[in-house]
C-alpha cells in the first residue's frame, strides 16, 4: 500500500482532535463545550479523510471540476492566496472594531454577497442563521461574555457624555 501525505496528515489531526477532546471531557461543562465540539468535529472529519485516502479513489489528479490544479496559473493562484489573506485579516480587523456579535454575522453577510456572489436571499437566510447559532449558542446558551470592539465602546462613550 502506498502512504501519502494526506493519510499522516489525517493521522495527526485524529490525535490532536481526540486529545483535545479527551483534556476538555474533565472540564466543567461551560468550559469544555467548545474545545469538545471542535475536537470532536476535527477528529470526525480527519477519520474520515483518513479512510477516503486508504479506500477511495485517488481524487489527488483532478479536483471537483474536473482539472489539474496544477494547472492553475501562478498569478491566479496568488490572486486566490492575496484574497483570502484579505478576508481572514478584515475579519480580525471587524473583531477589533466592531467586537464578535457584530463581526461574525457581518463577516458571513460579506463574504456571501462580495466574494462568492450569493443572491441576497441566500445572504440575507444564511446571515440570520448564523445569528440565530452565534446567539444561541454563545450568548444564550453558554453565556459567553463578548467584549465590545473599539468603535462601539467609542461610540457608547459619546452616548454617556
Amino acid at each position: 500500500m502506498k502512504h501519502r501525505g494526506r493519510m499522516w496528515i489525517s493521522g495527526a489531526l485524529m490525535v490532536i482532535g481526540a486529545a483535545v477532546a479527551i483534556t476538555a471531557s474533565k472540564w466543567p461543562f461551560r468550559t469544555a463545550l467548545f474545545p469538545l465540539s471542535i475536537g470532536a468535529c476535527v477528529f470526525s472529519m480527519a477519520i474520515a479523510e483518513f479512510f477516503l485516502e486508504l479506500f477511495g479513489r485517488d481524487v489527488s489528479k483532478q479536483d471537483e471540476r474536473g482539472t489539474k490544479p496544477d494547472n492553475v496559473d501562478p498569478k491566479t493562484a496568488r490572486n486566490r492566496t492575496v484574497a483570502i489573506f484579505a478576508w481572514i485579516f478584515g475579519f480580525f480587523l471587524m473583531i477589533i472594531l466592531l467586537g464578535f456579535t457584530i463581526a461574525v454575522p457581518l463577516m458571513v453577510f460579506l463574504y456571501l454577497k462580495v466574494q462568492s456572489k450569493e443572491s441576497w436571499e441566500l445572504s440575507l437566510l444564511l446571515t440570520a442563521a448564523t445569528i440565530v447559532f452565534f446567539y444561541g449558542l454563545f450568548v444564550w446558551l453558554i453565556e459567553t461574555p463578548f467584549p465590545a470592539g473599539w468603535i462601539i465602546r467609542w461610540i457608547g462613550n459619546i452616548l454617556e457624555g
